[in-house]
């Protein structure tokens, strides 16, 4: 039946399959494919979630308008058929992926899975992914579930928007055309600012950033539905508007990346290129939509969301499984796996327990998808409760589990002090017997998990008769520089206060040494980071107009200000920043599943070259004494992360104790050549001598 014929007999309830639909979704999905595998040309082929975002808005809203403009949609039908249509094959991979999970993946690393399964069955996979990593982070090629996400945002989608387009329709007479265009732009209007407002990792997973390329697509199906397909436009204009599409859908896969993913304006391009496509699609003869329509293209576009569930959890777990990236011939063995995977999936569980199947009716599918999702909850809650299986683990592996284990447990605790700096903020006190305060270790989570095996060893350099006491000021994300804002990370909005506070209580104090420790990359550096994919925020001056600040100038005004207190500064640099999850990476090599990845030298010269710039001009201040850590962990060509079977970081950047007792062992050894004045500090800063 010709397009336009459909379109005129809504009332029979007949909605014209879209063949180039078909088509373009292969498209999507093979752009997404390709991005995954890292094939060189298809940087930005992360955006075929976008077509893909922009052809579920199209086709749900075709189906639904008619009902909705004549009252007889049932919110209850509709969810049944999503149901039929979306969680039979996603069962099947779940339950896959956690089998696979128990053969190759560590105690810390099933529980997350678990966790990830959980929330993937309660349709917010994208919300339990914007907590812990970045879509495009290294260590993204760690979670098996995580492109779960893009269908979380898809089921949110549509259980929010039908009913509001039901409700308003019957209750107030609101067009849907209308809804749905304010619901697209507000939408839009955050997904621009939430960057900036936010960070970019929540603009790239949460819903209310996402649903107006939904919503697009929504706009298209509203159009076609209110002025009809565009049969009566001239063949060129349709031909034009098919190609435009087809040229910002192709430019972007091929000249968009990573860099790109953080705001949504780059979004726009795939999106409207994909919304001119399917609008073009609807006229007779579309040279675009012929193309699309081909054999191939349909077969694959029909196979798209079962290629979409089964390939990222694949190759993840080769990868882990292997402890590298995929060989050439690795990647064609995963398409191959991939596609074989895909028909089995859609031939015995989606084409049965789709909607219209004669063979299980909605009473039986709908107990069937019960039964497995109670099996998925269950298999996923036991792991998680019984510690992620731990008895799988065997001889070195459960060693070295057990050795950091044990180190984490038995680190020196601190005490809690509310008076250092002020009833608003908490520090943490060694010693807190002793009178007055010897030394203070200022910092972020870095500083934290440095701080317990420093804290004797400056107690011992500081020796005496007395014990030395000494405070921990670690507040995660609030770098130790004073005035001064990261622009864009919401979570360090209290850091200016943090800092304000720590000065002053070093000025009253005056403690003998103040070390000032950070995870310095993520406010200076040209590369993202390999662990959370996070661009790196960038300092302004709070003390002139919030200007653009240098870490090396921050830095610098900083330590002139905890000089002014008499204290001898110590600057820690920065440790290697791994792109994989150290513990469990340990694990899995010393189980035989392939070797630890190497850590090039040169990725942390990339990454902290901003880093190592600053620090070389504080170097030759007097009273003024930088550490480097990384000597001690890389040559010249690699960086440790182990120290036999015990992990030297607890992730992937925070210190194990076996890794902060070498650091603090090394600054121990430096403070060593440090002649502390044995006269009591006083108003001016006391010389010290190296």
């Amino acid at each position: 039946m010709h397009a336009c014929q459909a379109a005129a007999i809504d009332d029979a309830r007949v909605v014209r399959h879209r063949h180039d639909v078909d088509g373009l979704r292969a498209v999507a999905v093979l752009a997404i494919l390709a991005f995954h595998l890292n094939l060189a040309g298809f940087e930005g082929g992360f955006v075929g979630v976008d077509i893909f975002f922009v052809i579920s808005g199209y086709v749900i809203l075709r189906s639904i308008l008619p009902d909705l403009e004549h009252g007889r949609f049932s919110l209850a039908d509709f969810f049944i058929r999503r149901m039929r249509r979306l969680l039979p094959a996603l069962m099947v991979v779940l339950l896959l992926t956690m089998a696979a999970g128990l053969l190759i993946l560590s105690p810390a690393e099933l529980q997350e899975l678990s966790g990830s399964a959980l929330s993937t069955l309660g349709f917010c996979a994208n919300l339990f992914f914007n907590d812990r990593t970045g879509y495009f982070a290294s260590a993204a090629h760690t979670r098996p579930l995580l492109h779960m996400w893009s269908l979380g945002v898809e089921e949110q989608f549509y259980i929010l928007v039908p009913l509001a387009l039901a409700l308003l329709i019957r209750y107030r007479g609101t067009a849907p055309g209308k809804v749905l265009l304010a619901l697209t732009l507000v939408s839009l209007a955050y997904g621009l600012a939430a960057p900036y407002a936010v960070n970019e990792t929540h603009a790239f997973y949460m819903p209310m950033a996402r649903f107006w390329e939904i919503g697009v697509g929504g706009l298209v199906a509203v159009a076609e539905r209110r002025w009809g397909p565009m049969c009566a436009s001239p063949r060129a204009a349709v031909d034009g508007l098919a190609l435009l599409g087809l040229t910002a859908v192709g430019l972007s896969v091929v000249i968009l990346s990573s860099e790109a993913s953080g705001g949504q304006q780059w979004a726009v391009i795939p999106v409207v290129g994909t919304a001119a496509i399917i609008a073009a699609g609807s006229a007779e003869g579309s040279r675009v939509a012929a193309m699309l329509a081909s054999t191939p293209l349909v077969a694959i576009g029909r196979l798209s969301y079962s290629i979409y569930l089964v390939h990222w959890s694949l190759i993840v777990l080769w990868r882990l499984g292997t402890a590298r990236p995929l060989a050439p011939y690795e990647q064609v063995i995963v398409v191959l796996l991939t596609m074989a995977l895909a028909m089995v999936l859609s031939a015995f569980v989606e084409a049965p327990m789709r909607s219209g199947s004669t063979r299980i009716g909605n009473r039986r599918a709908l107990i069937g998808i019960g039964t497995a999702g109670a099996v998925v909850a269950s298999i996923a809650a036991g792991l998680l409760v019984n510690g992620g299986a731990e008895w799988r683990l065997q001889g070195p592996a459960r060693e070295s589990l057990l050795a950091l284990r044990t180190a984490m447990l038995q680190r020196p605790r601190c005490q809690e002090d509310r008076q250092f700096l002020g009833s608003s903020l908490r520090a943490c006190r060694w010693q807190a017997e002793a009178p007055g305060v010897d030394y203070v270790i200022w910092g972020d989570s870095h500083a934290r998990a440095l701080a317990p095996e420093l804290a004797p060893e400056l107690a011992r350099v500081l020796g005496g008769v007395k014990p030395s006491s000494g405070v921990l000021i670690g507040v995660p994300h609030c770098w130790p520089v004073a005035g001064v804002k990261v622009v864009a990370h919401k979570s360090s909005a209290r850091c200016p206060e943090v800092a304000e506070a720590v000065i002053e209580a070093i000025a009253r104090e005056r403690p003998k040494i103040v070390v000032m420790v950070g995870r310095w990359a993520t406010i200076a550096s040209d590369v993202r980071s390999p662990s959370s994919g996070v661009r790196p925020g960038r300092l302004v001056d709070l003390r002139n107009d919030e200007a653009p600040i240098t870490l090396a100038d921050a830095l610098i005004r900083t330590v002139e200000q905890v000089r002014a207190s008499g204290a001898f500064v110590l600057v820690v640099g920065p440790v290697p920043e791994i792109a994989f999850e150290v513990p469990p990476t340990v694990g899995r090599a010393l189980q035989g599943w392939g070797k630890l990845p190497e850590v090039r030298r040169t990725d942390f010269d990339k990454r902290q070259r901003q880093v190592l710039s600053a620090l070389s001009k504080l170097q030759p201040r007097p009273g003024v004494l930088v550490v480097y850590p990384h000597t001690t962990f890389c040559d010249a060509s690699s960086c440790i992360v182990t120290d036999g079977v015990r992990p030297l970081y607890e992730d992937n950047n925070h210190l194990s104790p076996f890794g902060a007792a070498r650091v603090s062992a090394q600054i121990a050894a430096e403070l060593r050549h440090v002649q502390f004045a044995s006269k009591p500090i006083g108003a001016e800063p006391t010389p010290y001598v190296r």
